[in-house]
């Protein structure tokens, strides 16, 4: 009987070990990480805890030392790199930063002339992307004209603009302000869901986290624990020992234990939560 071959993964990292010159000691240490085509993961832990330096090994944006990265069966390395950077996207922390363009328009022009597109097709996906992510009537804005997370959601049509297979977010909500955030994770959603797009996120939102399909923890660069986010984030020895906020369903269920409130461990989601607590609630009457 033939047994059928497993589908590839997007993004192997194998055995990846990396320290920045002069550094006493490394950023990351024999880490290995999969993510599959359309999977969202996590990445969180402490500052420090080698997030941002695994994506940048990712992306080709720091030089590979030690094991191997394939993104889309590619290898990492500076012979594919311009390959590898059309498989993926990136959206970085500070939105000021990533704001090249005099306008909004000049702004992905550039990208797209980086990767020596024809300027008919560059004409037809400015305003395709804009549209999709709701900036279609900034298209002549200028940077200073712009809050926050609409910085955000051009630098998200910049990384889309060339249908990537990856999206990578380094604390990409981080520097903005709640109506921001919001915007900005909305517009991930639905990219998401219309782009069949995989998704490495690294936050400190124990919110964003949760829209993850997997949770990766990260401690002085290492995976120390993976799984599904609602397991992960709600173990209260895992949030104890690596220090992260825990989400508010896992904080009332430690707050309802202190009256001696079990509630059971499959209750994992605010709606599982609120449906439990309605019945206790309705068989007390």
């Amino acid at each position: 009987m033939l047994r059928r071959k497993k589908p590839m993964a997007l993004v192997e990292v194998k055995d990846v070990t990396y320290q920045y010159p002069e550094a006493v000691k490394p950023s990351l240490e024999q880490v290995n990480l999969t993510i599959e085509p359309g999977e969202w993961v996590a990445l969180i832990g402490q500052n420090g805890s080698g997030k941002s330096t695994l994506a940048r090994l990712i992306d080709g944006l720091l030089p590979l030392t030690s094991g191997t990265i394939t993104v889309g069966g590619i290898p990492v390395d500076e012979q594919h790199l311009n390959a590898i950077h059309q498989q993926i996207g990136m959206v970085f922390q500070n939105p000021d930063n990533q704001f090249v363009g005099a306008t909004v328009a000049d702004d992905l022009a550039f990208g797209l002339e980086n990767h020596l597109l024809d300027r008919d097709v560059m004409q037809r996906l400015i305003p395709q992307w804009l549209k999709k992510v709701g900036m279609q009537k900034f298209v002549a804005s200028q940077p200073e004209q712009l809050s926050g997370g609409q910085k955000q959601r051009v630098a998200l049509a910049g990384a889309m603009v060339l249908s990537p297979q990856l999206l990578i977010l380094d604390e990409a909500t981080s520097m903005l302000d709640p109506v921001g955030r919001q915007e900005v994770m909305a517009t991930i959603t639905e990219l998401r869901r219309t782009q069949a797009l995989a998704i490495l996120s690294i936050t400190h939102d124990v919110n964003e986290a949760l829209l993850a399909d997997r949770v990766v923890l990260m401690d002085q660069g290492k995976v120390v624990a993976s799984g599904q986010p609602q397991v992960i984030l709600g173990d209260p020895a895992l949030a104890t020992q690596y220090q992260f906020d825990q989400p508010p369903v896992a904080q009332l269920k430690a707050a309802l234990a202190m009256h001696q409130i079990q509630v059971p461990t499959q209750i994992t989601t605010q709606g599982e939560m609120q449906t439990w607590l309605r019945r206790q609630f309705n068989s007390k009457r």
